[in-house]
């Protein structure tokens, strides 16, 4: 048995878990969705401080390839997720530059995509680096075999202080039901939580 015939083994019973962790949501995921998924989570290039990268064979857009290689962690979402992004990048540049879809990644209410690009611009516009727990997930795969992906964001984050008019601000912007908590064990930094999971 080859090492690449034991990930992808791995890969089929990590997807029989998520179709039973989805329930009805698994059934609108294709064949040919869930088997791409098996082949890119088969193909990661795990990396030594629990990243991964998209591995040679994963047919995702140039772009994606670019901008989240060693910056990807398993996803926890029960999607087709080819992984989770917990880190600070400039998510609206992104967006922008590659003409992908930004979305709530829980319900399709509030907030919705520009608006999470606007409450983080406006962190970002006032100093802090801010960062989106964000899946990307596949959502499609193409005529030439492309995967197509969707960010799908469930919350935003801003380390400690910020100011209690700019966490209201960040709420305006989001339109959502404020739900702030300050966690003060988050990798040993005090850190405030807009979540709309």
């Amino acid at each position: 048995m080859t090492d690449q015939t034991t990930r992808e083994e791995a890969a089929q019973a990590d997807l029989a878990t998520l179709v039973e962790y989805a329930g009805h949501f698994a059934d609108s995921w294709s064949t040919a969705r869930r088997q791409a998924w098996v082949a890119a989570v088969a193909d990661r290039v795990r990396h030594e401080d629990g990243t991964h990268s998209f591995g040679p064979s994963t047919p995702v857009p140039a772009w994606a390839r670019l901008e989240f290689d060693g910056r990807l962690r398993t996803g926890e979402c029960p999607i087709l997720s080819l992984g989770t992004v917990p880190v600070h990048v400039d998510w609206p540049r992104i967006v922008r530059e590659h003409q992908v879809e930004m979305a709530n990644g829980f319900y399709e209410t509030a907030p919705y995509g520009p608006d999470i690009l606007s409450a983080f611009e406006l962190l970002t516009g006032l100093g802090y680096e801010p960062w989106l727990d964000t899946e990307l997930h596949l959502v499609d795969v193409a005529e030439d075999g492309t995967l197509q992906i969707r960010l799908e964001a469930g919350a935003l984050y801003a380390e400690d202080p910020v100011l209690d008019r700019t966490v209201r601000e960040v709420w305006d912007r989001l339109g959502s039901t404020e739900r702030v908590c300050v966690s003060p064990d988050f990798g040993g930094r005090n850190v405030v939580e807009w979540a709309w999971y």
